[in-house]
C-alpha cells in the first residue's frame, strides 16, 4: 500500500482524498431530498399530536394516544370531539404532502398507527356494543361529518398503504365487533361502516 500510494503524484492523491472524503459525506450525511423536507415539515406541524414533547421528559404517552382513551372511553360526540378535530388536522397536513412522497410518509410509524387506529376506533363507535338492528344504526351517534372523516381517512389508508392492505385491515377488524361470533359475513358487512359508500360523503 505504501508503494502504491508513493507511486501517485500529489495531484492524484489529492483527488482520491477529496473524493474520499465526500464519499464519505454522502454515506454518513446524505443530502436532503424533496421529500426529506416535506416529512420534517410534516413532524414538525404533527408534533403536538403525535409525538411526545422533547423537552419534557416526564411526558409518556402522546396527545393521540390521551385523545383515543378519551373517546374509548365516553363514547359519545363530546367525548371524541377534540380527538375527532385534530385527525382533521392531520388529513388538511397529509394534503399538503407531493403525491411522490406520500410513500416516504407511509413509512412514518407514527402517522401510519394513527390512521388505522383512527379507523377501527370510529367503525368500532359506529357498531356499538351489540350488531346494529336497522340500516340507519349502523352509524351508532356519528354525523355526517364523522362517516365524511371515516371515508377520508378510508382514501388516505388506499391511496398509501394499497386496496389490499385496507382489505385485510377491513375483514380483520370487521369479525372483532361485538356480537360477530356466530354471524355470517354478509351480515355484517350490511351493518357495519365498511360498507358505507364513501362516494355520498365527499
Amino acid at each position: 500500500m505504501d508503494q502504491f500510494l508513493k507511486s501517485l503524484s500529489k495531484t492524484t492523491l489529492a483527488f482520491l482524498v477529496i473524493g474520499g472524503g465526500i464519499i464519505l459525506i454522502i454515506i454518513f450525511d446524505p443530502p436532503h431530498t424533496l421529500c426529506d423536507s416535506q416529512l420534517e415539515a410534516f413532524k414538525k406541524k404533527q408534533q403536538v399530536f403525535l409525538y411526545t414533547n422533547p423537552k419534557n421528559k416526564s411526558e409518556e404517552t402522546t396527545r393521540q394516544e390521551r385523545l383515543v382513551n378519551q373517546c374509548k372511553i365516553s363514547n359519545n360526540p363530546g367525548g371524541c370531539y377534540e380527538y375527532f378535530v385534530e385527525l382533521k388536522k392531520l388529513l388538511k397536513d397529509v394534503r399538503t404532502i407531493p403525491d411522490e412522497c406520500l410513500e416516504d410518509l407511509g413509512g412514518v410509524s407514527q402517522y401510519k398507527k394513527a390512521v388505522w387506529e383512527a379507523i377501527g376506533l370510529v367503525a368500532d363507535l359506529a357498531w356499538g356494543e351489540k350488531p346494529p338492528e336497522t340500516y340507519f344504526e349502523k352509524f351508532g351517534w356519528l354525523n355526517t361529518a364523522d362517516i365524511s372523516l371515516f371515508c377520508h381517512l378510508k382514501k388516505v389508508a388506499v391511496t398509501v398503504w394499497g386496496r389490499e392492505e385496507w382489505r385485510r385491515f377491513q375483514e380483520k377488524k370487521m369479525f372483532t365487533h361485538p356480537g360477530t361470533e356466530s354471524m355470517e359475513r354478509k351480515k355484517i358487512w350490511e351493518k357495519t361502516l365498511f360498507s358505507v359508500n364513501c362516494a355520498e360523503y365527499p
